[in-house]
């Protein structure tokens, strides 16, 4: 197979499936007007052992701190999350779910596995 042919094959794999899969795991999201990456930030906020921070989500997934802001900014504007600032340290604050947020998670993570079984 040549270079060209392998390009071809991929574009057409993104074409039909890899983009179908993007717009497919972002359907139980948007009744709550959050994009499916900013209900990732909630659900390691939801499952996190330790207090997270802003910093610790960027790293963990693997993108820029501005990156993980923005989806925090909106997070912020709906009340589903907030900051506590830590006492020794005002620079760090930690992110937690509010009451709505632990309620519109568990919404999106049970709509999304419903949505994941009829797929698989």
């Amino acid at each position: 197979m040549t270079e060209s042919e392998i390009h071809e094959r991929f574009v057409d794999t993104y074409m039909h499936i890899l983009k179908y899969v993007g717009d497919f795991v972002s359907v139980p999201t948007r009744p709550y007007k959050i994009t499916f990456e900013a209900y990732t930030v909630m659900r390691m906020i939801a499952t996190s052992e330790e207090p997270l921070t802003l910093v610790k989500i960027a790293k963990e997934q693997r993108v820029s701190r501005s990156a993980i802001a923005r989806q925090i900014n909106v997070l912020l504007d709906l009340k589903y999350i907030e900051q506590t600032t830590n006492t020794h340290d005002r620079r760090i604050k930690y992110l937690s779910l509010t009451p709505a947020g632990h309620k519109v998670e568990q919404e999106i993570t049970t709509a999304s596995e419903e949505r994941f079984h009829q797929w698989v």
